[in-house]
């Protein structure tokens, strides 16, 4: 888990908002005992956010090309803390694809922004931009 979690804990208007960004495994076996202890680093909120790279999907919608291996771990974390996949709440027949392999012949939607359901009837839009980095 060293270096894959980044909380931040914030009381805004009375409330306490745990705002996370995760980075999970890529290998399966390392990415499940992630999301099965991914819980046990969440700070007392009354709402959560977490955004980042997830390395899975739950969804056959979200990946095209490739295998299709669901991650049910990921939906089990998910209902444990009553998180809604925000960006397809609002986009329920739109597929976006976070991540591609250098041919583009598998894309995935692997990042994800996730929040409690509280807050979700006061979302009007989530949205997914393209930013390409070239590191050194």
């Amino acid at each position: 888990m060293r270096g894959r979690i980044l909380s931040l804990l914030a009381l805004i208007n009375g409330v306490r908002l745990n705002l996370s960004n995760v980075y999970a495994p890529t290998n399966l076996t390392d990415r499940k005992v992630f999301f099965e202890n991914l819980h046990e680093f969440s700070l007392p909120a009354d709402v959560f956010a977490i955004g980042g790279d997830f390395n899975c999907y739950e969804r056959a919608s979200d990946k095209f090309g490739g295998n299709i291996s669901l991650a049910h771990y990921l939906s089990d974390f998910r209902s444990a803390l009553s998180l809604v996949d925000i960006w397809s709440k609002i986009h329920p027949r739109t597929h976006e694809f976070t991540w591609f392999n250098s041919d583009f012949a598998i894309g995935s939607c692997l990042d994800k922004f996730l929040i409690s359901r509280n807050p979700v009837p006061s979302v009007n839009s989530c949205e997914i931009s393209t930013c390409v980095f070239f590191g050194s």
